[in-house]
């Protein structure tokens, strides 16, 4: 049965883990080899550890755990944006548990915490362009493409980004339910 909770700083690796395992995956078009080959795992094991053990007021980390395995992870930055409210900076779901509805869950608890924090913000995320099953998977679960832009790329280079938004975080929550 799959949990979702509040992440702790005990996470931190596991987190760390699955998000360079997901970026491995779909991002070999995007992102350097070497960054791939070589840097990306450190480098995602420093960023969480750091977020994890130093968090920001303003940060949320929700994860979906079944028994002790980590099978996905939202991280969401509330009041981001002056215009479009709060960031979903990360969403990851572990390749083995895809497709069981673990995203709409985390993307779902997302909305709840913004809307539990009182905000009257939208809800955004940026996601490549190329990443073609990520951007499906949000519009299904109803973000609107509002944006197109380019980001650096960790490790090097650039890259187009799409700003997907979801004005209506009561609909977001109610989605497939």
């Amino acid at each position: 049965m799959i949990v979702y909770q509040a992440a702790s700083a005990d996470d931190a690796g596991a987190i760390a883990l699955l998000h360079a395992q997901s970026w491995e995956q779909h991002y070999r078009n995007e992102y350097t080899a070497h960054y791939l080959n070589h840097e990306v795992r450190a480098d995602r094991l420093q960023v969480w550890t750091n977020r994890m053990t130093n968090p920001a007021d303003n940060q949320y980390v929700i994860k979906a755990m079944d028994g002790d395995q980590l099978c996905g992870f939202a991280c969401v930055f509330i009041n981001d944006d002056p215009t479009w409210g709060a960031l979903v900076d990360n969403l990851h779901v572990s390749k083995a548990w895809k497709g069981r509805g673990i995203g709409r869950k985390l993307m779902q608890a997302a909305g709840q915490w913004v809307l539990d924090q009182a905000s009257e913000k939208p809800l955004y995320l940026w996601v490549l362009e190329s990443n073609r099953d990520a951007r499906q998977f949000y519009e299904r679960v109803g973000g609107h493409l509002v944006e197109k832009s380019t980001k650096p790329n960790p490790g090097g280079g650039e890259s187009p980004v799409l700003r997907y938004v979801w004005a209506d975080l009561n609909a977001l929550i109610s989605a497939g339910r």
